[in-house]
């Protein structure tokens, strides 16, 4: 593993909501107009993680890329947002998004004053997702392991740790018998998010 990093939970600065319990609230009000915006599978697969924890019923709306969902959440398109921080921090920080919780377990230093979901009231929303080196299967056992020291060793040096926080992710170099375990657990944590959300593969 290369790093990991959580998503926030945004929504426009206007939206009469400051928590998610709020959040869950003002949607329940409104289970027809209330929305979500998302590019790809992860954002979705996390925004409908969202709706069966909290009960709610979000309607995925699809975009192409991060900066059109985020424009959609700015101009109030669509209602929240679930999403990796670096296209959302400018206009949190700006006062434009307000961020309602971050996904990580436990507090994010680069957040410290964004609670997590656990302390906003979902306790099993936690949601990391991930950066990673892969080889094929067959791969020899020592070339396997020496990849992985040269990788490990390159990830701990300063100027990339630097770098990887930058983009938000938390630098990580965990061994692939480790990483193995986790990628089994989100295979088949969102095969079940996906199944539930009857979304299906294009």
């Amino acid at each position: 593993m290369i790093g990991s990093y959580p998503l926030i939970l945004v929504v426009n600065a206007s939206l009469p909501v400051k928590s998610v319990e709020e959040l869950i609230e003002y949607a329940k009000a409104r289970p027809n107009n209330v929305n979500y915006g998302a590019t790809g599978s992860l954002g979705q697969l996390a925004s409908e993680y969202f709706n069966q924890q909290a009960g709610t019923k979000f309607l995925h709306i699809p975009y192409k890329s991060s900066g059109d969902f985020v424009n959609a959440v700015l101009s109030n398109e669509v209602t929240m947002a679930l999403s990796d921080t670096p296209p959302l921090s400018g206009h949190v920080r700006a006062g434009k998004l307000r961020a309602l919780a971050i996904t990580s377990a436990s507090r994010h230093r680069a957040w410290p004053d964004v609670p997590t979901m656990a302390e906003a009231g979902l306790p099993d929303f936690v949601v990391e997702l991930w950066n990673g080196f892969f080889v094929p299967a067959d791969t020899p056992a020592p070339i396997v392991h020496k990849l992985h020291g040269e990788i490990a060793r390159v990830i701990a040096l300063t100027d990339v740790r630097e770098r990887l926080q930058g983009l938000g992710i938390d630098p990580s170099g965990m061994p692939g018998e480790e990483f193995a375990k986790i990628i089994s657990a989100d295979i088949a944590r969102w095969t079940a998010v996906a199944r539930a959300a009857n979304i299906k593969a294009n």
